[in-house]
């Protein structure tokens, strides 16, 4: 019998902690050669783009795909196979699909960013902005988060969400630049077309 699990099923059994344990184990057989990820594929019909995403992991024998459809009301879905070729599992993949961006970036600094980092900027508020900074909370002491967005009100809407969520000290900055002074560690989160971050900004580590 094939498990149907609903975006309210998920965000009640998976949290931010079993999504970064995921992918930690995920990333590191993937770098051992005993997982493969396939990219986003694009088909397109008119004003309408199916994309489809796949991977499989040797450790856990299980084989899954994301597919989605672009435009109004896009619904996300994850189909998970056993290694015999069994649909194990049907799930509604939008909360889970924010849990896994956001757990790869709080892999990445673990990784990556020094054991000190205190301070966090956040480079757009939009759909994936929570579990960025959610993810990197859990993995660094961060006790000072600076947010940019392109448009202000949102930057201060989101700054006042993370300050009531997290009791870390939260500012809303006037521009990118002013919330990439000073900062340990940077996420940038946006579908911007133009360059949002300049490498000139960034502090030494």
């Amino acid at each position: 019998m094939v498990l149907y699990l609903t975006e309210a099923d998920v965000n009640e059994l998976v949290g931010m902690p079993d999504a970064l344990t995921a992918v930690r184990a995920v990333t590191k057989a993937h770098g051992l050669g005993r997982a493969a990820n396939q990219p986003r594929q694009r088909v397109t019909v008119g004003d309408v783009t199916l994309c489809v995403m796949g991977g499989a992991w040797t450790d856990g024998e299980v084989l899954g795909t994301k597919t989605y459809v672009t435009g109004a009301g896009a619904r996300f879905w994850v189909q998970l196979f056993d290694a015999k070729g069994n649909l194990l599992a049907l799930l509604e993949g939008d909360r889970l699909g924010q849990l896994r961006t956001g757990a790869a970036t709080g892999v990445a600094a673990e990784a990556l960013a020094r054991n000190d980092s205190r301070t966090l900027a956040v480079l757009g508020t939009g759909y994936q902005a929570w579990t960025q900074v959610e993810a990197v909370l859990a993995v660094r002491p961060v006790q000072r988060v600076k947010v940019w967005s392109r448009t202000r009100s949102r930057a201060a809407q989101f700054a006042a969400r993370v300050k009531e969520a997290f009791g870390v000290i939260v500012e809303a900055m006037p521009d990118a630049q002013a919330a990439v002074d000073g900062a340990d560690m940077v996420v940038t989160v946006t579908a911007s077309a133009e360059p949002v971050l300049h490498g000139e900004w960034l502090a030494s580590g």
